[in-house]
């Protein structure tokens, strides 16, 4: 998965998220991270006057910038077991996982990924992994349904 990820946006795993942001040179992230700002949902929380005094873009930048960041989705999970009270040691247990995905009511879903140095149009691509945290060890997951909606 992360090597995936390095691949579409060209930038190594210790790289800092906001390396992926059009016009975010190392200056830029140095002094996002001197400010706090860690993540490309930081850099959607902060005010405008501290936005433009951290990043110091033109216009035509920002419009990068914030194109980008309206693009990056935004994923909620939620999940159930399904009859908790009677699992066993060892019994198999089934999941009832939801992904919602925030978009606006009338807004169409562009699942296109920014990623300027890929060579082609990339698709958005989500996993679900289930780690043991007792044994730090992931879980099968076999998928008996999906639903989309």
């Amino acid at each position: 998965m992360e090597m995936s990820q390095m691949c579409v946006q060209a930038v190594w795993d210790s790289d800092s998220p906001l390396k992926q942001i059009p016009g975010f040179t190392s200056e830029v992230i140095k002094r996002c991270e001197s400010n706090n700002v860690k993540s490309v949902y930081d850099i959607m929380e902060l005010e405008d006057e501290d936005r433009d005094k951290i990043l110091q873009m033109d216009g035509k930048q920002m419009r990068s910038v914030a194109q980008f960041c309206n693009s990056y989705p935004s994923i909620e999970l939620a999940y159930e077991i399904e009859d908790a009270e009677d699992v066993a040691a060892g019994d198999p247990i089934t999941l009832n996982i939801q992904l919602e995905r925030e978009v606006d009511e009338d807004e169409e879903i562009d699942t296109t990924v920014p990623a300027p140095f890929y060579p082609g149009r990339k698709q958005e691509s989500w996993y679900l992994t289930v780690l043991d945290q007792s044994s730090k060890q992931y879980v099968l997951l076999s998928f008996l349904a999906l639903a989309v909606e």
